[in-house]
C-alpha cells in the first residue's frame, strides 16, 4: 500500500486543495452569517458555537478529506454538495441553531422519505418489514405535495427510500423533475434494476447520489444477509453505474458482530475504493422490523472497532484517498440524536410521521394532520427510541 498515491478511480482530491476549498467554505460560512444576523458579533459568536459542535461531530480532528464528483465537491454523507444551493439553506439552519435569528424555522435539514412498499428483497434486517406490501399507500400526487411542503420549509436534502424505490421507477423520475431547485436528492437503493441507463436518466431528472446498501465484500454473505441470490450483482452493478454517470455513491453498511472485525472492514473498504466509491455509511443494528425482539445490539468491543476503522479511513495518511467514512451512532454520541424533528425526521411507506426509521411510533399520518404541529411535537418528545439494557450500558462508557 502506498500512503498518498491517488488512484484513478479515487474521488478523494488531494491535500493541498482540500484546504484550499475549507478556506472557501469557512468564506462562505461567514457571508450567510453576516447576511442573517447583519452584526459582526452576533455572526462570530454563531460560527465559535457551531464549530464547536463540528468538532464534537469528527471527533478529535476536523475531517480533512473531500471528494469532487462531476465538478462539485461533498464533505460528509447526509451534507450537501459544497457551494451549491443547498450548502445556503444548510448553513443558514446550522445557524439558526446556534442564535436564533427566525422563531418559525423547523430547524430541519434533512427528510427520509420513503415511496415505496413494494421490495423484491426480505433482507435480514430491514426496519421496514411490515410495512411492505404489494399496494401503495403514497399516490404519486401524495409523495410530490410532501415533496414540495418540505421544500417550502427549506429542507436542504431528501433522501428517497422504501421499500426499493427503484420498483417505482417512473414515478421517481418525474419527481425529481417536478421538484424545485435548491435541494440535493439521494435515493436509498439495493442496486436492483439500476443499469447505466437509468442511473443517467435519473442523473439528468435531478438525483445528486445513491446510497447502494451492500453488507459485505463477499457475494455468498450479502446474497445471504439480503435474502436473494442475485443482491451482491444488483449491488456491484449499481454502484458502477452510478459512479460512470458522475454521481457520487456511499455504500451503505449494517455492521453486524459476525461481520466486525479490522480484517472485513478493510476488506470492504478496499473493495469501495476500487469501485470509485465517495462515502461507507456505518449503519448499527437495531431490534427493530425484522429485528425485533432479537439479540443484534453491538457490544462496546464491537463498537471500538468500528470507531478505529472510523478513524484509520479518515485521518491516517496511508487512507488518504480511501472513501470517506460516516458512522452515525459515533456522531450522535458526540452531539445527541438528530431525529425527532431537530435536524431529521422520517416519514414511512404508509405515510407515517416518525422520529426516525428506526423509531416505530407514529406521529401522525402526513396528509392527515397538521405538520407543522406535528414537527413542533415531536422537537419536544424528542426521540422515542428506547435504549436496552445491554446497549445503555454500551452508552455509558
Amino acid at each position: 500500500m502506498q500512503p498518498y498515491k491517488k488512484s484513478a478511480t479515487s474521488p478523494i482530491i488531494k491535500r493541498t486543495k482540500s484546504r484550499l476549498i475549507f478556506a472557501f467554505l469557512q468564506i462562505n460560512y461567514w457571508i450567510e452569517a453576516l447576511k442573517v444576523y447583519k452584526s459582526f458579533q452576533k455572526a462570530r459568536l454563531s460560527l465559535k458555537k457551531l464549530s464547536e459542535v463540528k468538532k464534537k461531530y469528527f471527533g478529535r480532528k476536523r475531517l480533512g478529506k473531500i471528494a469532487r464528483v462531476d465538478g462539485k465537491y461533498y464533505w460528509v454523507a447526509g451534507g450537501p454538495a459544497l457551494f451549491s444551493p443547498a450548502l445556503k439553506t444548510f448553513i443558514r439552519v446550522g445557524l439558526n441553531k446556534m442564535l436564533p435569528y427566525v422563531t418559525e424555522d423547523d430547524g430541519l435539514q434533512v427528510l427520509f422519505l420513503a415511496i415505496t412498499r413494494k421490495c423484491p428483497l426480505r433482507c435480514e434486517h430491514c426496519f421496514e418489514g411490515e410495512n411492505l406490501g404489494s399496494e401503495e399507500v403514497l399516490s404519486f400526487d401524495d409523495l410530490t405535495n410532501i415533496i414540495n411542503y418540505f421544500q417550502e420549509r427549506g429542507v436542504a436534502q431528501i433522501q428517497f427510500s422504501g421499500g426499493e424505490p427503484m420498483s417505482r421507477f417512473s414515478d421517481l423520475v418525474n419527481l425529481l423533475k417536478a421538484s424545485k431547485p435548491g435541494t440535493d436528492f439521494w435515493m436509498n437503493t439495493s442496486g436492483f434494476q439500476l443499469n447505466d441507463k437509468r442511473a443517467q436518466e435519473l442523473k439528468s431528472a435531478g438525483l445528486t447520489g445513491c446510497i447502494i446498501s451492500l453488507d459485505h465484500f463477499r457475494a455468498s454473505d450479502h446474497n445471504q444477509f439480503r435474502r436473494n441470490p442475485l443482491a451482491y450483482g444488483w449491488a456491484i452493478d449499481a454502484t458502477s453505474a452510478t459512479v460512470k454517470a458522475s454521481m457520487p455513491v456511499t455504500l451503505s453498511l449494517c455492521a453486524t458482530r459476525d461481520f466486525i472485525s479490522m480484517d472485513n472492514l478493510l476488506s470492504y473498504a478496499a473493495l469501495a475504493k476500487d469501485l470509485g466509491v465517495t462515502f461507507i455509511q456505518l449503519l448499527e443494528p437495531k431490534a427493530t422490523g425484522f429485528y425485533k425482539n432479537k439479540d443484534v445490539i453491538l457490544h462496546r468491543p464491537q463498537k471500538l472497532i468500528l470507531e478505529e476503522f472510523y478513524w484509520k479511513m479518515n485521518f491516517e495518511p496511508q487512507y488518504r484517498y480511501w472513501p470517506i467514512v460516516n458512522y452515525f451512532e459515533f456522531h450522535k454520541q458526540a452531539i445527541n440524536c438528530g431525529g425527532a424533528g431537530d435536524r431529521f425526521l422520517y416519514i414511512n411507506s404508509k405515510g407515517h410521521i416518525q422520529a426516525c426509521p428506526f423509531c416505530e411510533k407514529s406521529f401522525g399520518q402526513v396528509l392527515k394532520t397538521n405538520t407543522t404541529a406535528t414537527i413542533r411535537n415531536m422537537q419536544k418528545t424528542g426521540c422515542t427510541a428506547t435504549l436496552s439494557m445491554e446497549e445503555a450500558a454500551n452508552h455509558s462508557f
